[in-house]
C-alpha cells in the first residue's frame, strides 16, 4: 500500500508542477482535522505527504509551495468586481457578480482562480480585475463542461488513488447508506 502510495503521488505531484508551473499556491489546511473527519482514509491518501512531495519537487524545479489562510482571505464570500465580501451558505454553489454584468460562475473556480492573485499581504484586486476578461470565458466554459460530465463515469479507474482502499468504520458506513443515490448534484475535483 505504501509503494503505491508513493508512487501515485510522484505521478500527481509530476502532473501538477508540469501542469500548472513550479510555484504551487494553496489553502493551508489542517491535516489532523481531516484525520477527526475522514479517520483511516488519511493513512492511505496521506494528503500532508501528498504536500510534502509537491514542496519538494517544487523547490528543486526552482519554485516553492504557498500556503496561504484561507480564513484571512475568504476567496469564496470575494466579488472582485466591487471589491467587497458577501456570505454566502455553503449549498450556494453559485457567484453571481454584482457588478450588474449577470456574470455567474462556479463559486469553488472563482475562488480558485483569485488564489492566483493572493500575495503576502492580501488579495491583489487590481490583477484580478485586469485577468478577468480573459478568464470569464474560460471559468464559464469549464463551469459548463462540469455540469455535463457530472453524472457520467468512465468504465476504469483514472484517478491513481482509487485502487487504493480504505476500511470504513461503522459510523461512515451508516452516514454513506443514508445518502440517496440522486443526491449532491453537484461536482467537485478531489484528489
Amino acid at each position: 500500500m505504501a509503494e503505491r502510495r508513493d508512487r501515485a503521488h510522484g505521478h500527481l505531484s509530476n502532473i501538477v508542477l508540469r501542469d500548472f508551473g513550479n510555484v504551487v499556491k494553496t489553502e493551508k489546511l489542517s491535516k489532523t482535522a481531516w484525520q477527526k473527519m475522514w479517520g483511516r482514509r488519511m493513512k492511505v491518501t496521506a494528503p500532508g505527504m501528498f504536500m510534502n512531495k509537491v514542496n519538494r519537487k517544487a523547490k528543486n524545479a526552482g519554485g516553492s509551495l504557498i500556503e496561504f489562510n484561507a480564513g484571512r482571505h475568504k476567496l469564496s464570500q470575494y466579488d472582485h468586481t466591487i471589491g467587497d465580501f458577501k456570505k454566502k451558505p455553503l449549498s450556494l454553489r453559485w457567484h453571481v457578480m454584482r457588478d450588474g454584468s449577470g456574470k455567474v460562475v462556479q463559486r469553488d473556480l472563482y475562488s480558485a482562480w483569485l488564489a492566483l492573485f493572493v500575495q503576502a499581504d492580501g488579495l491583489d484586486a487590481s490583477q484580478a480585475e485586469n485577468a478577468w476578461a480573459v478568464a470569464y470565458p474560460l471559468l464559464a466554459r469549464a463551469a459548463s463542461s462540469l455540469k455535463k460530465t457530472a453524472s457520467w463515469r468512465p468504465l476504469t479507474s483514472t484517478r491513481p488513488l482509487e485502487d487504493v482502499r480504505a476500511v470504513r468504520t461503522q459510523k461512515q458506513s451508516e452516514s454513506v447508506a443514508r445518502v440517496p443515490a440522486h443526491a449532491g448534484n453537484e461536482s467537485g475535483v478531489t484528489l
